[in-house]
């Protein structure tokens, strides 16, 4: 019996039964020589490791043959320990599997169990604000709050996250939803927002008034934005002029019915009348949709946005107080965006000036037909803007001419010499379509994909809400109703001109890029078009389905006959030798338009080109740029 047992022990594994924890008996199998095995088999690996390497540094190998038998017992070891590695794997595994068994389940479930629930609460919250930003609630759809019913350890810690909860309100129309939310915004600065029903994607006028708890919530608000009924205005305005808003951040105000009742416009206009100014410390973004310009505190704003299409119809606002408005903010507003607004009655000096010496931003779109932003731009300064977008459509009646255009242009040269919205711009585009004039500089960063699309319908209307928070480029943007016809080879010539002799003066970096884009393209008198234009480097050409119109109706063999249009003419010398434009180094350009006969000219003239100047050590790249 004693040498049985002696055996057992010296063998790799023997058998032991230990009582476990529900009573039974499981069965153990003892691992620890297979452990003594693995050891003795690393140490010998270490020496074999040792001498096989200053066997092979010294280049003597006269005990090669002790050191050979060596490795050939080490790699038998190595051998046996894959088998030793099998058996302990399966040992482990079986352990486990027992304790397992053995475990109640509810002691599995811990909140450590899963990676995921192992993070800190805040950490999980920041994610779930993530998802929130790509899973909005709205009247008929949970969104992100789904993630709450996931299990009680995500519950508990997303209810606990109070900001997530603080931009809900309004969400949801319930009465028993609003105190739920509330109550889990514990105090939290509020979102209120009033989106109307099976509307989440898209504004629309509300089926109801607004709740009335949304107005006793205000002094806890931070952001509001409300869609309004002709019938809910008083009482909005009366409620922000009754409390103190030491939270409101940004405002929102959008008049959805635009039927008003002479009752109401009288009573609206009687308030604000009495109120002054409602008192917002902190307030820093005010926008107004069709809706009364309602005079709040303006020492801190940054953002103004008002779109309306009838600036008198509810409370009328003179010129002087809209710039004693802006005056107000000078030192804080960074972007102005008048989209069909203005003050119609403007009774200020000439010479009067409002300093905006932190204005960066300006889009102003369709004018009223009383007054025009070129108007309003002559008593505002702003040295600092980097972005301008002027979308000048007089009435239909009174079209732009050409001598308008460059009064328009001059206008914001002399008002910005200094400012970074002219001396950042080194490239100009200039597109006409019918009777729309675009004029556009680019700032440093050259976009050739917005230059294409700058005559577009869709461009026009491109400043609507979603895009007011947008940084744009840095540049200038300008669009004209012209007068039919233009000459755009003198109006191109004329506005460049002008545009690269004022950089010079101003001692600015000369202009580089231009992009051109009309119907005429290839068959207008462009001789003079590029005189003063010495420093382009760039020039970008679209072919737009205008040009395959015109060029549709040449005749086969009649291609020749543009002997005055672009291409020609940068590829013919002058009289004295020299070419037009003397730098262009690269010509990008675009035929999608283009049908492949079409196309088969448009190579042609370019390959002239770069061969005219190419032999004259000119040498211009061609960059097809029409995507496949």
């Amino acid at each position: 019996m004693e040498s049985e047992s002696s055996a057992n022990a010296s063998s790799p594994t023997h058998n032991q039964t230990q009582r476990g924890p529900s009573g039974d008996v499981p069965k153990l199998n003892d691992i620890k020589g297979d452990i003594r095995a693995l050891e003795a088999t690393l140490d010998l690996v270490k020496n074999i490791d040792m001498l096989s390497i200053a066997s092979l540094q010294s280049h003597s190998f006269a005990d090669g043959r002790n050191t050979i038998m060596s490795i050939d017992t080490s790699l038998d070891r190595l051998d046996e320990l894959e088998a030793s590695a099998r058996r302990l794997r399966n040992e482990i595994c079986s352990r486990r599997m027992q304790i397992v068994v053995a475990t109640p389940a509810d002691s599995l479930n811990t909140p450590k169990s899963v990676p995921i629930l192992r993070l800190p609460s805040e950490i999980l919250c920041r994610i779930i604000d993530i998802v929130a930003s790509l899973y909005q609630t709205s009247p008929s759809e949970l969104g992100w709050i789904k993630t709450s019913h996931v299990c009680s350890a995500w519950r508990q810690a997303i209810i606990s996250c109070s900001f997530l909860w603080a931009r809900e309100v309004g969400a949801f129309h319930s009465p028993h939803s609003l105190r739920t939310i509330l109550r889990r915004a514990r105090g939290a600065p509020l979102t209120v927002t009033n989106l109307p029903p099976l509307l989440s994607d898209s504004r629309g006028c509300p089926d109801q008034p607004l709740n009335d708890v949304y107005l006793e919530l205000l002094p806890q608000v931070r952001y509001l934005d409300l869609i309004l009924t002709s019938g809910d205005i008083v009482s909005v305005v009366r409620a922000l002029s009754k409390r103190s808003l030491p939270m409101l951040e940004q405002i929102n105000l959008e008049l959805a019915d635009l039927s008003r009742p002479l009752v109401l416009v009288q009573e609206l206009r009687d308030l604000v009348t009495s109120i002054g100014s409602i008192m917002c410390p902190n307030l820093r973004d005010m926008s107004f949709v069709d809706f009364a310009f309602i005079p709040f505190s303006s020492e801190h704003l940054v953002k103004l946005s008002i779109r309306g299409y009838d600036n008198d119809g509810l409370v009328p606002i003179l010129g002087p107080q809209f710039l004693d408005f802006l005056l107000a903010s000078a030192s804080t507003l960074e972007t102005l965006h008048l989209d069909s607004w203005l003050p119609s009655v403007w009774d200020e000096p000439e010479d009067r000036r409002v300093l905006l010496p932190a204005l960066r931003h300006m889009v102003m779109i369709s004018p009223v037909a009383t007054v025009t932003y070129t108007k309003f731009c002559k008593w505002i300064e702003t040295p600092a803007l980097v972005s301008l977008s002027l979308e000048h459509i007089p009435p239909m009646a009174e079209l732009n001419t050409a001598s308008e255009v460059l009064e328009i242009l001059e206008l914001i040269l002399s008002a910005g010499s200094g400012g970074p919205c002219v001396a950042s711009s080194r490239s100009l585009a200039i597109t006409l379509q019918g009777t729309n004039l675009c004029v556009y500089t680019d700032g440093p960063k050259f976009d050739p994909d917005r230059i294409a699309d700058i005559s577009s319908a869709e461009f026009r209307v491109s400043y609507g809400r979603t895009r007011l928070h947008c940084t744009d480029p840095s540049g200038i943007e300008l669009l004209f109703w012209m007068r039919d016809p233009v000459d755009i080879g003198d109006l191109f010539h004329a506005v460049a001109a002008r545009y690269a002799i004022w950089r010079t003066r101003a001692n600015l970096r000369p202009l580089e890029t231009i992009s051109f884009q009309s119907k005429d393209l290839l068959s207008i008198s462009a001789r003079n078009m590029f005189e003063g234009l010495d420093a382009i480097e760039t020039l970008h050409l679209y072919l737009t389905q205008e040009v395959r119109e015109r060029w549709g109706t040449i005749g086969p063999g009649e291609d020749e006959d543009h002997s005055e249009g672009i291409l020609h003419v940068l590829a013919s010398p002058k009289a004295d030798g020299s070419f037009l434009l003397p730098r262009l180094r690269s010509i990008p350009y675009e035929h999608s338009a283009l049908s492949v006969e079409q196309r088969d000219r448009m190579q042609k003239q370019l390959d002239r080109l770069a061969k005219a100047r190419g032999s004259h050590g000119m040498t211009v790249s061609i960059d097809d740029r029409t995507a496949d």
